[in-house]
């Protein structure tokens, strides 16, 4: 499918993300939907990226998912085919475990690169 603008892309892509993070979870759309306040098929639209979700919704789906808002903006920013998109997922994954030793590294790495 060709994608003919950016605000397209933008939906498909967070649609992506909340789908992928809903999984993740082991939440079923059903489940997802009651807690935000929607419909099951507006959810559907959604993760399908036909439709973009008022700022209340997405606050909602946000909180249900138990992600940071920047953070799920940040990957749907980004083609899940990209080699960047698996980076800053992995990366975000790292950052939301909270484990000290792991971001003292990922600190640690990035300041390595600022001093090149």
């Amino acid at each position: 499918m060709r994608i003919k603008d950016v605000g397209t892309q933008v939906r498909m892509n967070l649609g992506r993300v909340i789908r992928r993070v809903r999984i993740e979870k082991g939440i079923s759309q059903e489940e997802l939907s009651r807690e935000v306040g929607i419909t099951r098929t507006f959810l559907s639209l959604i993760e399908n990226g036909e439709r973009f979700p008022s700022y209340n919704t997405f606050s909602n789906i946000v909180h249900c998912l138990g992600k940071d808002p920047s953070s799920l903006i940040v990957e749907a920013e980004l083609d899940s085919y990209d080699e960047d998109f698996k980076l800053v997922s992995f990366l975000t994954k790292l950052i939301e475990s909270k484990d000290a030793e792991k971001l003292k590294k990922i600190v640690d790495f990035a300041k390595s690169l600022d001093q090149s």
